[in-house]
């Protein structure tokens, strides 16, 4: 094949506009939100199950700076 022949092949279309041109979808953005939403449910959800053991309630307030007895 000539090389002008394989360069025209691998050009894109003339009506393509490519996908650095499009538009970002809302649906990635809304998989991020709901992802986040979980994490966040999963995280409350478990608090009150954390709170009964106190060497993971002197474990997060260490993290958090503060010294218990």
């Amino acid at each position: 094949m000539a090389d002008s022949q394989q360069r025209s092949d691998l050009a894109p279309p003339s009506g393509d506009s490519g996908p650095d041109d499009q538009a970002p979808s809302g649906s990635a953005d809304m998989s991020v939100w709901l992802i986040w939403a979980a994490v966040m449910l999963v995280a409350i959800a478990v608090l009150p199950f954390a709170v009964r053991s106190q060497d993971v309630v002197r474990a997060i307030a260490s993290m958090c700076g503060v010294t218990l007895n």
